[in-house]
């Protein structure tokens, strides 16, 4: 009778730590690649990347967005060029001071709910990468590399598989019971 007590209380033991560690919450990532094709930036213009997928929200909660970028640039003026990297109206980044021939490796984490806004969805951005130096310069860039991360909290087990996992445990147990009881 012991045996059967113990194993029992092993069993409810097991399927407790099986629904708590299913309902902890941690940080995962999803990274995209962004694509520009070596805009050049005339007179405050701007030029796009390609479009890339938005985190679909159905995976969890987005908590921060970070661009990865690197790259070189000149401009013929030899007043400061302001590089930028826009996600909608929202700036993600932005170099300043870069003069003649420059240089950028860019790692930039954003949490503010505007940014976060931005990219959740399940179509299609684009980021915007702008300079904002004198009218009359003409900077031409080359991104060598551009990275989206989203870090999000994934979404917490439904209902169903928590039950689904909580059955298997359960009847795992019952097979053991049943083998100790035919000793």
């Amino acid at each position: 009778m012991k045996k059967h007590v113990s194993m029992m209380w092993t069993c409810a033991a097991l399927v407790t730590l099986a629904f708590a560690a299913a309902g902890r919450a941690y940080a995962d990532t999803e990274a995209v690649t962004v694509a520009f094709n070596n805009p050049v930036l005339n007179d405050s213009g701007s030029g796009n990347s390609d479009p890339f997928a938005q985190f679909n929200s159905s995976l969890g909660t987005l908590t921060s967005v970070t661009l990865d970028a690197s790259g070189s640039g000149t401009t013929d003026s030899s007043y400061a060029s302001n590089i930028a990297f826009y996600a909608g109206s929202n700036v993600l980044y932005c170099c300043t001071d870069t003069r003649n021939s420059f240089s950028f490796n860019i790692g930039n984490t954003v949490s503010t709910t505007d940014v976060l806004n931005f990219f959740i969805g399940t179509g299609d951005v684009e980021l915007n990468v702008e300079d904002g130096g004198e009218d009359d310069d003409r900077t031409v860039l080359n991104v060598s590399s551009a990275t989206i991360t989203y870090t999000y909290t994934p979404a917490a087990p439904e209902p169903g598989t928590l039950a689904l996992l909580g059955t298997g445990l359960l009847g795992a147990a019952g097979l053991e019971r049943r083998r100790l009881f035919k000793r």
